[in-house]
């Protein structure tokens, strides 16, 4: 909320932010860019993630049938 409230304002022309709308920004971003069901830093889907490019990229663009 500090940094948003000593940055934004100024170059943006944004208003400040409450305590509440900072709590809620942090939870909606949280949401959008690590996901719901990620499991304190989603490792077993990253992996899981990583695997399939690998595969992949080895059978040459061509993993569970897409071409």
């Amino acid at each position: 909320m500090l940094l948003w409230n000593w940055l934004m304002p100024e170059i943006f022309g944004l208003r400040s932010l409450t305590y509440w709308q900072a709590w809620g920004l942090l939870a909606l971003s949280t949401i959008l860019f690590k996901g719901f069901g990620s499991g304190g830093g989603g490792g077993h889907s990253d992996r899981k993630r990583k695997k399939h490019l690998r595969r992949y990229i080895r059978e040459g663009g061509t993993a569970n049938g897409n071409a």
